[in-house]
């Protein structure tokens, strides 16, 4: 199984997580977003299995083998980088 966690919680994330949830062996891990209402809204809308608020501590997760990066261009270089 491919645990997979989103950044970002635009309409580009939607599609991502639509298409990802239709591959067999594909899980939708977790959602971040800086703001944790939005997170835990966003993960129950695209099927997450949790949600996240802190960077570090989605990237540092045992829940999480891979991250979609659909965040906005001018913070998506640094977060690539973590």
């Amino acid at each position: 199984m491919l645990r997979i966690a989103t950044i970002g919680t635009s309409w580009i994330t939607t599609q991502f997580a639509d298409a990802a949830s239709r591959v067999p062996g594909v899980e939708l891990a977790m959602a971040y977003s800086r703001d944790a209402d939005r997170a835990r809204a966003f993960a129950a809308e695209i099927g997450a299995a949790g949600s996240a608020a802190d960077l570090d501590g989605l990237l540092a997760s045992e829940e999480v083998d891979a991250v979609y990066i659909a965040s906005p261009n001018s913070v998506h270089f640094g977060q690539a980088l973590a």
